[in-house]
């Protein structure tokens, strides 16, 4: 009999991403943005090109911070929505 049990429903589920994992799909998701994990467990994501003037003001915001990838991805995604053309 074995000692290890999961939950009920998570059989199927992939084994958790690691930082690194998470880093390298938001990175690729996202060109644009440089995105890591400070030691302090925080993420981050910062532009990698310059804003103007009026995106400073109006639209995207840099650096972005979050408790975790899930929620960086989408404090990104909603900046990539204020994009102005």
């Amino acid at each position: 009999m074995s000692t290890d049990a999961q939950a009920p429903g998570t059989a199927n589920l992939p084994p958790p991403e690691s930082d690194g994992q998470a880093e390298a799909r938001l990175s690729a998701a996202h060109p644009g943005w440089s995105v890591y994990r400070a030691s302090g467990g925080k993420w981050y994501a910062r532009r990698t090109g310059p804003l103007t003037r009026k995106e400073r003001s109006d639209g995207p915001m840099a650096p972005l911070e979050a408790d975790d990838a899930t929620i960086l991805a989408l404090k990104i995604r909603a900046q990539e929505g204020l994009e102005i053309p």
